[in-house]
C-alpha cells in the first residue's frame, strides 16, 4: 500500500512541476513567442501579385466554306474541292497541319414542305418527299488556322499576307485575326518571383507593425495565370481583297500567390 501511495504521490509532484513550469515558459520567458508555444502568432499569411504585359505571339483566323447544290453529293464535293484548294495554299504560306484544325463539317437539306393544318389538330404533307425535305442541299465546313510568331513586327506582317490569302480564297466568310499568347512557350517563373516579392512586402510591414521579422517562406500557393488578350471582332469578309493593316497588340498577364511566412 505504501508503495502505491508513494507512486501516486510522485506522479502527482510531477504532474504539477510540469504544469507550472509550462504556464510560466508560456506566460513569462521569451519562449512565449515560439512558434512551438505559440503557434497562431507565429505565421502571417498574405496575397501577392503581380502583372506584366508581353507582346502577343499567336495569330488565330477562321474561313468558312458554304456550298449550295440540288444534290447532296455535289454539295460535298463543291465543298471539299474548295477547302483542298485552300489548304494547299495555307501549307505553301508555311501554316504547319498542327497548326490548322477543323472545327465544323455539316451537311443538310433546306426544308421546303408545305404542311396545312387541319380542323382536328392533324397534320398532312400537301408537297415534299415522305421526309418533307424538297430543297437545296447545304455542305459547311469551317477551319480554324493558327500563325505563330514571336516576333512582334513579322507576325504583323505575316497575319495581313494570309489574310489576304483567305479574302481572296473562296471562303465564304472569314473571321480573325485573334491575337493572343502562345501558353506553351510562356514562362511564369519571373512572373510568380514578382508576386512573392509583393507578398513579402507585405508580409514585412505587417510583421513591423507587430515587433516581428520574418524568418522564412512557409509555403507559396499559386493561382493560374489570367491573361486578357486582344481581340479583332469584325469579320474579315466584309472587307475588300486587300488585307488591312493589323496590330498584334499586346496581352496583360497576371500572377496571384498566396504566400505563409514565419515570423518571430
Amino acid at each position: 500500500m505504501n508503495n502505491n501511495n508513494n507512486s501516486f504521490f510522485k506522479f502527482l509532484v510531477v504532474f504539477v512541476v510540469g504544469f507550472v513550469s509550462f504556464y510560466l515558459l508560456q506566460n513569462f520567458t521569451p519562449l512565449a513567442n515560439s512558434s512551438f508555444f505559440n503557434p497562431e502568432k507565429s505565421t502571417i499569411t498574405v496575397q501577392g501579385s503581380a502583372q506584366e504585359n508581353i507582346l502577343n505571339q499567336l495569330a488565330e483566323f477562321t474561313a468558312g466554306i458554304e456550298v449550295i447544290a440540288p444534290e447532296k453529293e455535289e454539295a460535298v464535293n463543291g465543298a471539299t474541292e474548295i477547302l483542298n484548294q485552300l489548304l494547299v495554299e495555307i501549307k505553301d504560306f508555311g501554316i504547319s497541319e498542327k497548326d490548322i484544325q477543323t472545327t465544323q463539317v455539316s451537311v443538310y437539306q433546306e426544308d421546303e414542305n408545305t404542311i396545312q393544318p387541319l380542323s382536328n389538330a392533324e397534320t398532312v404533307l400537301i408537297e415534299g418527299n415522305e421526309t418533307g425535305k424538297t430543297g437545296d442541299w447545304r455542305a459547311n465546313i469551317s477551319v480554324t488556322i493558327t500563325l505563330r510568331n514571336e516576333n512582334s513586327e513579322l507576325l504583323k506582317s505575316q497575319s495581313e499576307d494570309l489574310l489576304s490569302i483567305l479574302n481572296n480564297s473562296q471562303a465564304n466568310y472569314v473571321y480573325g485575326p485573334n491575337f493572343r499568347l502562345d501558353q506553351e512557350n510562356l514562362s511564369e517563373i519571373d512572373l510568380i518571383n514578382s508576386a512573392v516579392a509583393d507578398a513579402r512586402t507585405k508580409a514585412e510591414a505587417i510583421a513591423a507593425n507587430n515587433q516581428q521579422q520574418i524568418v522564412k517562406v512557409l509555403e507559396i500557393v499559386e493561382s493560374g495565370a489570367n491573361y486578357q488578350p486582344f481581340y479583332r471582332a469584325e469579320s474579315a469578309s466584309s472587307l475588300d481583297s486587300s488585307s488591312p493593316s493589323l496590330e498584334p497588340g499586346s496581352s496583360a498577364i497576371a500572377k496571384t500567390v498566396t504566400v505563409t511566412f514565419q515570423v518571430k
